[in-house]
């Protein structure tokens, strides 16, 4: 395959956004992405605005550069602020159902994600489509220096 269509090749990214600091570190770091990285799917908790609002913000500043393709999708969150571990088991298995269809749908070659509660389900039901399917995805995890003690569970899971 000649050089030039390895580099026009596009890759799907499954962009997991959490709300607060997930949102800005994610962003910060697909901004140095090309256009190969596309299209772009977001995902996000269902009652994060803000997220939404910040993405739909750094993407139309995107197109004025490049001719790349975004949408956004929301799933419940798997545990809100100060919801009990307990309690979060059953709200974590919604999210769940609600990602698998959405996953498997997309079908992504990269799911990024730095860590929000979101991720879990999304991680999952992609390491599911990877093993089901004999495919491609892989899962990018990024973690920052900041408030490793609280991350490292979810790394674990993941």
């Amino acid at each position: 395959m000649p050089h030039e269509e390895k580099a026009t090749r596009k890759t799907s990214m499954m962009i997991v956004i959490g709300s607060g600091g997930h949102t800005k570190e994610m962003l910060s770091l697909i901004s140095f992405l090309g256009s190969q990285y596309s299209p772009r799917y977001y995902i996000m908790a269902n009652t994060d605005q803000m997220s939404n609002d910040k993405v739909t913000e750094f993407e139309s500043s995107k197109k004025n550069k490049e001719n790349s393709q975004h949408k956004i999708y929301r799933i419940p969150r798997s545990r809100e602020v100060r919801q009990s571990w307990f309690t979060s088991i059953w709200t974590t298995l919604v999210a769940i159902i609600y990602a698998f269809p959405l996953v498997f749908y997309i079908n992504p070659r990269i799911i990024l994600c730095n860590g929000p509660g979101t991720c879990i389900p999304l991680c999952f039901a992609g390491l599911l489509l990877k093993i089901f399917t004999f495919g491609k995805t892989q899962m990018i995890y990024v973690e920052s220096i900041c408030r490793v003690d609280y991350h490292y569970q979810k790394i674990i899971i993941i």
